[in-house]
């Protein structure tokens, strides 16, 4: 039997997921607490590991062993643990109002499918998982939307020797013009305006959400971690070291236009999108000076 009082033990434990089952059954509430918060890193061990494999399956891996697999599994059970989604509250508060009911049907099966697309016939508890997922409305209007960014985006192309008009066309497409900024699960905003993923290099704090990636031309919603940040200015400024401090745009300093910049941004594997460019091309062209 597993001791979840036990605070050294590995919270994305999978052999533990009956114990827990059976602890939870009758367990009072701070218990619940405890496996609620093992049930979180469960989840989370499940989007890391199938965005890795969505990873893979998009740019290969021509250095894959065990040995790094081995590493990385280590790398996401420590990720997993580290997150903090806010989402462990919500499966306590959940399980108990509804008897802990849920908790008998959970299976590892279930836990497999958080990285494909939305699958339909999911146990309460894996509903209110998915449901945990946050956006937030930051900006009423494009115009407040605008009003707010614009000196930022104006700093920051500075920087990028690029039109502000790109970087704005940019966290339009990226966050709905604002009204869909990636939250925590208590509401907190990220404020990432470039939907910019958490790494191994991020020190920062993370947040999990659905997104959508293009996988072999076919357009897949998946779970992936996204970095989160202090403020919007403290995006822009992140959004700049990334760009700058990359090798893998170091040819964005060599554009003539914004409309260069943002294929080489597509080029360079910003984004899935085939169309991303060009999307960003249209946004700008409808901005004004």
């Amino acid at each position: 039997m597993v001791d979840i009082n036990n605070n050294s033990g590995m919270y994305s434990d999978f052999n533990a997921l009956n114990d827990l089952k059976v602890e939870s059954k009758n367990a009072t509430a701070p218990t619940l607490k405890k496996v609620a918060k093992q049930f979180e890193a469960i989840f989370m061990q499940m989007i890391l590991k199938n965005m890795r494999s969505s990873n893979e399956l998009m740019s290969g891996d021509l250095f894959k062993s065990s040995q790094t697999d081995m590493y990385n599994e280590m790398y996401d059970k420590q990720m997993a643990m580290n997150m903090t989604s806010g989402l462990g509250d919500k499966i306590a508060e959940f399980l108990q109002n509804n008897n802990h009911g849920p908790v008998k049907t959970l299976e590892q099966s279930d836990l497999g499918t958080p990285a494909v697309s939305d699958a339909k016939g999911l146990n309460p508890l894996m509903q209110m998982m998915k449901q945990g997922i946050n956006k937030v409305k930051a900006f009423t209007s494009q115009e407040d939307f605008l009003d707010a960014l614009t000196p930022l985006a104006k700093k920051a192309a500075k920087n990028l020797g690029t039109d502000h008009r790109l970087l704005l066309a940019q966290t339009a497409l990226e966050t709905n013009w604002g009204k869909d900024i990636i939250a925590h699960n208590n509401g907190r905003s990220s404020n990432n305006l470039f939907g910019i993923k958490s790494t191994k290099a991020w020190e920062g704090e993370s947040v999990v959400t659905r997104t959508h990636e293009y996988v072999e031309g076919q357009k897949t919603a998946q779970y992936s971690p996204f970095r989160s940040y202090r403020s919007l200015d403290e995006s822009f400024n992140d959004y700049v070291t990334l760009l700058t401090k990359s090798s893998r745009y170091q040819k964005l300093e060599h554009t003539s236009s914004p409309e260069e910049f943002a294929k080489e941004l597509q080029s360079a594997g910003y984004s899935t999108d085939p169309k991303y460019a060009d999307k960003l091309i249209n946004i700008m062209s409808r901005l004004p000076e």
